[in-house]
């Protein structure tokens, strides 16, 4: 690689780090060209060297947060633990992170539908699309291994798990101070539980191998 190209891209980086900083001040609509080349300490004539456009920042932006986000929750999922436990850690990594300012992945995705640019939107569906396929298989594998109800349907129960975090995020935008997430997190967090654990009636039939009738492959 060249000296040339290097410089492009640590510029690139530099410049959607400090997008990102916008971003977590004021949402997406705090990202402006004048605001990222004031704080870059660059021209928008260079700026325009590196991104095509604003759009092309944000989508670079989502593209980055998308490759965080997944990282994030990977790291924090132990095959050889508990799933039900797993989705709590990573419900409580969200609400930390989100209440340290640094939740910029639910704030990019709540807002990347309000712009009218194809190409941002689509960005934004492919981040939530990971994200629900992550949360999907990982209740998948709490009821293959018999720690989740059987009768929990994986996609429907990921949007509930995906919903109770962006609500969360929504209401804490808007007033941080009345809507703590710390707060928040314990009720919010039982009751999902609750729609995925299984009553002790149902154990025997719990102990029967889990036998799917999707194909998961796909």
């Amino acid at each position: 690689m060249t000296k040339k190209r290097l410089k492009h891209i640590d510029r690139q980086k530099q410049i959607i780090e400090i997008a990102k900083e916008l971003v977590s001040e004021g949402g997406v609509h705090n990202l402006t060209i004048r605001k990222l080349t004031k704080k870059a300490g660059i021209t928008e004539a260079a700026l325009y060297r590196h991104f095509n456009s604003r759009d092309d920042v944000v989508i670079n932006l989502i593209k980055e947060v998308n490759e965080k986000l997944i990282e994030t929750i990977k790291s924090s999922i132990n095959s050889d633990g508990n799933s039900i436990d797993d989705l709590e850690k990573i419900l409580n990594l969200h609400y930390s992170s989100i209440e340290l300012r640094k939740g910029l992945s639910f704030i990019v995705i709540l807002q990347a539908s309000e712009f009218e640019s194809q190409e941002i939107r689509q960005a934004g569906n492919n981040l939530v699309r990971s994200y629900l396929k992550i949360i999907e298989d990982l209740i998948y594998l709490g009821i293959k291994k018999g720690e989740i109800d059987r009768t929990v349907e994986p996609e429907s129960a990921s949007m509930m798990f995906f919903g109770i975090v962006q609500v969360s995020v929504t209401r804490w935008i808007f007033d941080p101070e009345h809507h703590p997430l710390n707060e928040k997190s314990k009720s919010l967090w039982n009751l999902f539980r609750t729609s995925l654990e299984f009553m002790d009636e149902d154990l025997e039939l719990h102990r029967v191998p889990f036998q799917s009738n999707t194909n998961r492959e796909k």
